[in-house]
Protein backbone atom coordinates (compact mmCIF):
# COMPACT_ATOMS: atom_id res chain seq x y z
CA UNK A 1 0.00 0.00 0.00
CA UNK A 2 0.83 3.40 -0.68
CA UNK A 3 -0.86 6.33 1.75
CA UNK A 4 -3.61 4.02 1.68
CA UNK A 5 -4.17 2.76 -1.40
CA UNK A 6 -3.24 -0.76 -3.05
CA UNK A 7 -0.32 -0.65 -5.01
CA UNK A 8 1.43 -2.84 -7.49
CA UNK A 9 4.84 -3.13 -7.07
CA UNK A 10 7.34 -3.96 -10.01
CA UNK A 11 10.78 -4.61 -9.03
CA UNK A 12 14.33 -5.13 -11.03
CA UNK A 13 17.89 -5.17 -10.32
CA UNK A 14 20.00 -3.44 -12.18
CA UNK A 15 23.91 -3.39 -11.84
CA UNK A 16 23.28 -4.42 -8.36
CA UNK A 17 20.89 -2.40 -7.18
CA UNK A 18 16.82 -2.98 -6.52
CA UNK A 19 14.80 -0.13 -8.42
CA UNK A 20 10.85 -0.45 -7.63
CA UNK A 21 8.28 1.09 -10.11
CA UNK A 22 5.33 2.11 -7.82
CA UNK A 23 1.66 2.22 -9.92
CA UNK A 24 -1.34 3.26 -7.82
CA UNK A 25 -4.34 5.77 -7.63
CA UNK A 26 -3.92 8.77 -6.03
CA UNK A 27 -5.42 11.95 -6.28
CA UNK A 28 -8.12 10.95 -8.83
CA UNK A 29 -5.64 9.38 -11.28
CA UNK A 30 -3.62 6.13 -11.59
CA UNK A 31 -0.37 7.04 -11.18
CA UNK A 32 3.69 5.63 -11.67
CA UNK A 33 6.82 6.87 -9.60
CA UNK A 34 10.31 4.73 -9.81
CA UNK A 35 12.82 4.85 -7.14
CA UNK A 36 15.41 2.81 -5.37
CA UNK A 37 13.89 -0.25 -3.40
CA UNK A 38 13.23 0.86 0.16
CA UNK A 39 12.99 4.72 -0.37
CA UNK A 40 10.00 6.58 0.78
CA UNK A 41 7.43 7.02 -1.88
CA UNK A 42 5.68 10.43 -1.89
CA UNK A 43 2.43 9.57 -4.06
CA UNK A 44 1.72 12.76 -5.24
CA UNK A 45 4.99 12.97 -6.88
CA UNK A 46 3.88 10.00 -8.99
CA UNK A 47 3.31 11.07 -12.87
CA UNK A 48 -0.19 10.88 -13.95
CA UNK A 49 -0.80 7.97 -15.73
CA UNK A 50 -4.30 7.91 -16.54
CA UNK A 51 -7.41 9.80 -14.88
CA UNK A 52 -9.78 7.44 -13.21
CA UNK A 53 -12.24 7.43 -9.98
CA UNK A 54 -10.81 4.50 -8.33
CA UNK A 55 -8.09 1.90 -9.40
CA UNK A 56 -7.58 -1.73 -7.31
CA UNK A 57 -5.49 -4.79 -7.89
CA UNK A 58 -6.12 -8.40 -6.79
CA UNK A 59 -5.15 -11.91 -7.15
CA UNK A 60 -7.01 -14.71 -8.10
CA UNK A 61 -5.48 -18.55 -9.03
CA UNK A 62 -1.84 -17.19 -10.34
CA UNK A 63 -3.20 -13.87 -12.66
CA UNK A 64 -3.45 -10.38 -11.78
CA UNK A 65 -6.78 -8.33 -12.06
CA UNK A 66 -6.75 -4.64 -12.80
CA UNK A 67 -9.63 -2.88 -12.46
CA UNK A 68 -10.40 0.74 -13.33
CA UNK A 69 -13.60 2.57 -12.73
CA UNK A 70 -14.17 6.03 -14.65
CA UNK A 71 -16.58 8.75 -13.92
CA UNK A 72 -19.21 7.37 -14.92
CA UNK A 73 -18.84 4.68 -12.02
CA UNK A 74 -17.96 2.59 -15.24
CA UNK A 75 -15.48 -0.39 -14.24
CA UNK A 76 -13.19 -2.42 -16.89
CA UNK A 77 -11.26 -4.87 -16.09
CA UNK A 78 -8.58 -6.38 -17.39
CA UNK A 79 -5.99 -9.68 -16.56
CA UNK A 80 -2.68 -10.47 -16.65
CA UNK A 81 -0.90 -13.49 -16.27
CA UNK A 82 2.57 -12.61 -15.21
CA UNK A 83 5.88 -14.52 -16.09
CA UNK A 84 7.36 -13.93 -12.93
CA UNK A 85 6.49 -14.79 -9.20
CA UNK A 86 3.24 -12.93 -8.08
CA UNK A 87 3.13 -11.29 -4.59
CA UNK A 88 -0.05 -9.75 -3.60
CA UNK A 89 -0.15 -8.83 -0.26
Amino acid sequence: ELDGAPSLVLSQVVDGATYQTWIYHYDGALRETTAVGGAEINPENGQMILEVEGFRFEESEGMLLLTSVDAGGQEMTRTLIPRCGLSVG
